[in-house]
């Protein structure tokens, strides 16, 4: 497997990714169909149950945040409400392989 490297560059670019579209032998309409799919049930997954588990890439689980309040000198005490983000947890696989 290729290991990708991380620094100031994106990792995978839109050049990057047709390339490997080619590779397969998929036209780019049918790619991103797949990816759409993909997308869409790990979407649909984090809504239904909160978690979705990728056997040997990761998990996907949202984690909700309180609401809290923020103070800054010279300004209003502002309160922050409570929020939900999505957290990935990289499988040891990948995340070996990215090192």
């Amino acid at each position: 497997m290729e290991k990708i490297k991380i620094g100031r560059k994106p990792a995978a670019g839109r050049q990057a990714v047709l390339q490997k579209i080619k590779t397969l032998g998929l036209t780019q309409a049918e790619a991103e169909s797949a990816i759409e799919l993909i997308l869409g049930s790990i979407s649909d997954g984090l809504v239904e149950d909160g978690k979705v588990v990728c056997s040997g890439f990761g998990t996907f689980s949202v984690r909700v945040h309180r609401p809290r309040m923020i103070k800054m000198p010279g300004q209003v005490p502002r309160k922050i409400p409570a929020r939900c983000k999505i957290r990935f947890k990289s499988s040891p696989t990948v995340f070996r392989n990215c090192r």
